[in-house]
């Protein structure tokens, strides 16, 4: 976080904490003072005639010490605002709160003085009632900082385990990216050098075959074809399963190629639904790791279909639904066994969370399976 940013933050955090010591003791003592005028003039106010005996206007009597009470709050709440409690140090709360309570218990009393609520020369009375307004409303600056600092704790917590979730989540994009980066590098490896290799090896054989008897050199192009054949599908496999083939063209490529590979007796269908240019533009917002875990999704379904669900025919749906992309992969196979193997799955439903997609495997209502997945776009 730079400075500045930093500073902003400090001080939105001082001006949260302001609000809330200000709120509290404004509530808390507004409802302590209306409370205790209303017993003071309703309970004790009948019984006791220390408090101007039997008035005959009690309503006169209640709005005046409402309003003495609410005056003491909203001093209190100017001291609490010019002080600025909360942003000191804990070990000089007490004294600041004592100060505070002290100055609004005598700016009431003398209130209480002034209106004749209590008379001059009763000095036990007034003097009682002060030392009992100085505890309330130092308990209502205690009650304050305490949300205060139960309120400003949390919210540091709060911003601590978003920190964490942010670093977790850089991490973990920086390990999606190194292995791409190595799955990038190894199929290359494995296209260009290795697959150069055995065309080399090829080369030799063929030269190596003209040199010998016809019943050698049949054995030596046998050894060259299988060798071909060994270039032309199980490396291009490993590769293309390291990293798929036009991945970095884009998804809709990458599909397609995938969906090329499908043997000529499995009824293919691939659709990439309406809105093709809304395609093409979440296509692009797509970065690698997305279009690959996507990929990988299509993979899996047709695994699954051509593997274990004896499928004679397999669907591809892309469809864009507002800021969401779902790619349905669907076959006519054998449907969902009733307990599967879901560790392939499990996977690549744990790193579509990862960039807040879903995973779902479903019976198709036709028989078959449907095996739909969804990625936040854009």
């Amino acid at each position: 976080m730079r400075d500045d940013e930093a500073s902003e933050v400090l001080e939105a955090d001082r001006a949260a904490d302001a609000r809330t010591m200000l709120v509290t003791v404004a509530l808390a003592g507004g409802v302590l003072g209306v409370a205790t005028s209303v017993q003071a003039v309703l309970v004790l106010g009948a019984h006791s005639a220390s408090y101007r005996g039997l008035d005959p206007a009690p309503i006169a009597d209640l709005a005046v010490r409402v309003g003495i009470n609410l005056i003491t709050v909203l001093t209190a709440v100017l001291l609490a605002s010019r002080l600025r409690i909360q942003e000191r140090r804990p070990f000089a709360w007490p004294w600041l709160v004592a100060v505070s309570a002290g100055a609004a218990a005598v700016l009431r009393c003398a209130l209480q003085l002034a209106t004749g609520i209590y008379p001059v020369q009763d000095a036990a009375a007034y003097l009682s009632d002060a030392a009992v307004a100085f505890v309330m409303i130092a308990a209502v600056f205690a009650v304050a900082l305490a949300v205060t600092e139960a309120l400003s704790n949390a919210r540091l917590a709060e911003r601590r385990r978003s920190m964490h979730a942010a670093q977790a989540s850089d991490a973990l994009a920086s390990l999606q990216q190194e292995e791409l980066r190595v799955r990038r590098a190894i199929a290359e490896q494995l296209h260009g050098t290795l697959q150069n290799r055995f065309v080399l090896l090829a080369a030799e054989l063929a030269d190596l075959a003209r040199e010998v008897d016809a019943r050698s050199a049949q054995r030596i192009d046998g050894v060259r074809a299988e060798l071909d054949e060994l270039r032309e599908r199980e490396l291009r496999s490993l590769s293309s399963s390291l990293y798929p083939e036009q991945l970095d063209r884009g998804l809709l490529p990458a599909l397609r190629a995938l969906m090329a590979r499908v043997p000529a007796s499995i009824g293919v269908d691939v659709e990439f639904a309406d809105h093709a240019d809304a395609l093409e533009d979440a296509d692009e917002s797509l970065d690698v790791g997305r279009r690959l875990v996507l990929v990988r999704v299509a993979e899996e379904g047709l695994s699954n279909a051509l593997r274990h669900g004896n499928a004679t025919s397999v669907g591809l749906t892309l469809a864009l639904h507002g800021e969401r992309l779902t790619l349905t992969f669907a076959d006519d196979g054998d449907g969902v066994p009733a307990s599967p193997g879901l560790s392939g799955l499990a996977r690549l439903r744990e790193r579509l969370a990862g960039f807040g997609g879903t995973l779902d495997l479903t019976p198709a209502s036709g028989g078959g399976a449907v095996l739909r997945a969804t990625l936040p776009v854009g």
